[in-house]
């Protein structure tokens, strides 16, 4: 992170970084946190027990798959945020989402780390529909995340998380 002049006083070169998270400006004493970016994605399973996955439009990583969703806005909560995100992308409105345990991390780009909430739900009205920054959408079975084509690692357990929850619908007869 470069900064050349400080954003509250406007001093040159007084920006000095302390560490990967903390940087201050040397004449005013303004602080920079670069804290992890949060998100949402939502993985959507069908009555067949595939996951909606979305390929990527645009850098980074773009032509790869990841789990429909995005930056939350500032002061967003995050359920909205997820639902805001899955509309955007799709066009599809989400009529309920869980929120599993298994947060994630990464560097979306060099110098900006993201704070990954990731939602399941199997209710949705709309067809998907490729918007915004997605090229296209599969269906595939949850085993597809830890594929090559996979944009973004996700963080341990979340397939076992995932494989656990399509069970239960086997074992409740949503799944046909």
């Amino acid at each position: 992170m470069d900064f050349n002049y400080c954003p509250n006083c406007g001093a040159h070169g007084s920006i000095q970084k302390q560490d990967k998270t903390d940087y201050e400006c040397t004449k005013c004493s303004w602080h920079f946190w670069n804290n992890p970016k949060a998100t949402a994605s939502t993985i959507c399973v069908d009555t067949e027990g595939q996951l909606l996955f979305a390929k990527r439009k645009i850098e980074p990583h773009k032509g790869l798959y990841d789990i429909p969703g995005g930056f939350l806005k500032y002061n967003e909560d995050a359920y909205e945020g997820a639902i805001r995100e899955i509309f955007e992308e799709s066009g599809v409105r989400i009529r309920k989402l869980q929120l599993l345990p298994e947060i994630g991390h990464n560097e979306y780009l060099p110098g900006i780390s993201t704070c990954d909430l990731t939602f399941i739900t199997t209710e949705w009205e709309g067809e998907f529909t490729p918007h915004d920054d997605v090229e296209a959408f599969v269906w595939k079975s949850v085993d597809f995340i830890a594929s090559s084509q996979f944009a973004w690692p996700y963080p341990p357990g979340l397939i076992n998380r995932v494989k656990a929850f399509i069970a239960t619908m086997r074992s409740d007869g949503r799944l046909s």
